[in-house]
């Protein structure tokens, strides 16, 4: 029976836990199409949403509020078996009000969307806990998604061989390679159950690697830093999962991976699949680029492509990833069933020194960046700078290209996220399909910094915010549910540069909830009288994208949607999932996402599925108060 989590105010509300289930396949299905396509042409020229600082309008906020009924079914959940369950029948009623911009008068809205009433939490097997301490159900966190199946290495006793510890970068680098660099008579070591755990933090920088390990198949030199004083004495390398399967990477402590970029590709003559990463850091792949581009270094965090063989049925898991100089998880060629779950993508802040030390360099080097010291000369502080140099652009790219019909198959599941900060292409879809649901998209101090801007008559234009939160183009399909966002001028976007319908896809985010301050965007609906939208003051709206029409800012932009058939997509997904209510993500991420916040045994990490148990010390605050980052502990530095 799927857990459901209930809320008790001064009535009980029902936290929206929804499964929907439909049939999950025996066993990975190989036979998906791939492109050989071998030219890079990743368009990052996403068109920057028109922002005008005259903001002469207004118009009341509409709520439109959706109680979703939960409906459960007794499933089994043992990996790679078959699951004959019918489709759960979620109903759901909606009813709409208005209420004024300051969201003041109204004693069912929040006047702070971060902040939450008192709380008391009750699990549906009568498990109650109040105050301070919450044990929540393991079941919250079995990989759920696309990728929904995976089992990576299993779980194996650490003493067998195949359970590889590592402390240093050339352990590392030998343990995720395709052959075994010891014993070359081991020839099933790509394909034969592993578990990898990273003792401590690594730094994989090229320049630190002694020569052996340079030499190893699996790592190459990135491109060369060009501005980070810091980067250019440690370097940046690209590490290889290449024909890798049966494979889980995890560290008990939340270790971190420094200085690298990773690939996970097909090889040769073999599939890469079933491929688990969790509880892991990654950081120190950020440098400024004073064009405002990013383009040049063409360093992604991960990259997932399935170019020459298969790739697919990759859980990423429990991670937190720091700001990237690109892509942070891009998705190429096909590689498909995969899911990001519990991982926390976050800026810099003043107290990584490696960050600071290239802000500093730039302080100290004006004449060097004309950008940044046009910047500074507008009336931009320090501080802002360092506000804006930490902002996440390029999150999740996913599709190589407009005509790459390989990228027809994927399909990527992104749930319960924590994106701090993060503005653009979460994700940014060509072709295929993704599920998107439980995340945050907090944009907030980046939104009060643009405000700001907006004030500033010389800031250089090759600086300029880029907000178009969650795209989807090529006639991809992107389903969002049950979201918070807040701060992102287009949270939803069908286009991004030609208007040939080949070039739009569809998206629709149901029982979401939006807000943003002062708003500016020029529409290109024909049907819509209202060319330019300028709101001014802070707008609120929860429910469904496609209700309203020009008092909903939450509908995609800028194109006339295409044809969306939802029920449909959701009735062919082949997964169960659990669904919470949007404006209580903070509670119910609160100590639970991204790397090093939850303790699992090692048998836990190594599991994909919990059927009994929970998760222990998730400790909540005590005030009653939640949603203000000084006290959610959300893993932000």
């Amino acid at each position: 029976m799927k857990k459901g989590l209930i809320l008790i105010f001064s009535s009980m509300i029902l936290l929206s836990c929804v499964t929907n289930k439909n049939s999950l396949s025996s066993s990975f299905d190989s036979s998906y199409t791939n492109s050989n396509e071998t030219t890079e042409s990743d368009s990052n020229s996403a068109a920057a949403t028109s922002e005008s600082t005259s903001e002469t309008s207004s118009f009341l906020e509409t709520s439109s509020s959706t109680n979703v009924t939960t409906q459960s079914e007794e499933s089994n959940t043992s990996s790679h078996s078959s699951k004959n369950s019918s489709s759960s029948s979620n109903s759901s009623s909606s009813s709409s009000t208005s209420f004024n911009q300051n969201i003041e008068n109204d004693d069912n809205t929040l006047k702070n969307p971060r902040e939450f009433p008192k709380y008391e939490y009750t699990f549906s097997n009568q498990e109650t806990m109040t105050g301070t301490k919450v044990n929540a159900s393991l079941a919250s966190f079995n990989c759920e998604g696309y990728a929904q199946g995976v089992t990576g290495g299993g779980i194996i006793d650490e003493s067998s061989k195949d359970y590889i510890k590592v402390s240093t970068a050339k352990e590392f680098i030998k343990a995720i390679g395709r052959k075994n660099y010891v014993d070359k008579t081991d020839t099933d070591f790509a394909t034969r159950p592993t578990v990898i755990e990273v003792m401590n933090d690594i730094d994989l920088g090229w320049n630190t690697l002694d020569s052996e390990a340079q030499n190893y198949a699996d790592v190459i030199k990135a491109n060369d830093p060009s501005t980070h004083p810091t980067l250019k004495k440690v370097g940046v390398s690209v590490v290889y999962i290449t024909g890798r399967q049966n494979l889980t990477i995890y560290s008990k402590n939340g270790s971190k991976l420094s200085h690298a970029c990773f690939q996970i590709r097909a090889g040769d003559s073999i599939e890469t699949n079933n491929i688990i990463i969790r509880n892991l850091s990654f950081d120190g792949i950020w440098e400024w680029d004073d064009t405002g581009k990013y383009d040049n270094n063409d360093w992604d965090q991960f990259t997932i492509r399935g170019d020459k063989n298969p790739v697919h049925h990759i859980w990423i898991d429990h991670c937190t990833f720091h700001k990237t100089y690109d892509g942070t998880i891009d998705i190429k060629y096909g590689a498909t069933n995969i899911t990001i779950s519990w991982c926390s993508f976050i800026p810099y802040n003043k107290n990584d020194q490696e960050f600071m030390d290239m802000m500093n360099h730039l302080e100290n080097n004006q004449s060097d960046y004309p950008n940044y010291k046009a910047a500074r000369n507008s009336g931009a502080s320090f501080e802002d700078m360092i506000d804006y140099a930490s902002i996440n652009k390029k999150v999740h790219l996913v599709g190589h290209s407009d005509n790459n019909k390989g990228d027809e198959n994927i399909k990527v599941t992104y749930c319960n996220n924590y994106y701090l900060d993060c503005v653009e292409r979460l994700p940014r879809l060509r072709l295929g399909k993704v599920h998107v649901y439980n995340n945050i998209y907090d944009a907030s101090n980046t939104e009060s910094l643009k405000l700001k801007v907006r004030s500033l008559s010389n800031w250089p234009s090759a600086l300029a915010f880029s907000e178009n939160g969650t795209q989807s183009t090529n006639y991809g399909q992107t389903l969002m549910e049950n979201c918070y966002i807040n701060g992102i001028n287009t949270p939803l976007r069908n286009n991004m540069k030609k208007v040939e319908t080949q070039y739009v896809g569809s998206i629709e985010a149901l029982y979401t909830y939006y807000t943003c301050q002062n708003i500016s965007r020029t529409w290109d609906y024909s049907k819509t009288t209202n060319t330019d939208v300028h709101f001014n003051g802070r707008y609120t709206f929860k429910g469904h994208s496609t209700k309203g029409e020009d008092n909903n800012l939450l509908r995609p932009f800028p194109m006339v949607p295409l044809s969306f058939d939802t029920q449909q997509f959701k009735n062919d997904l082949n997964y169960e999932y659990i669904l919470y209510e949007p404006e209580l993500l903070y509670i119910t991420q609160n100590n639970k996402v991204g790397a090093n916040v939850i303790k699992f045994s090692s048998q836990q990490w190594m599991s994909s599925t919990y059927t009994v148990g929970q998760v222990q010390d998730l400790v909540l605050p005590n005030d009653g108060v939640l949603g203000s980052s000084t006290n959610l502990n959300l893993n932000r530095a």
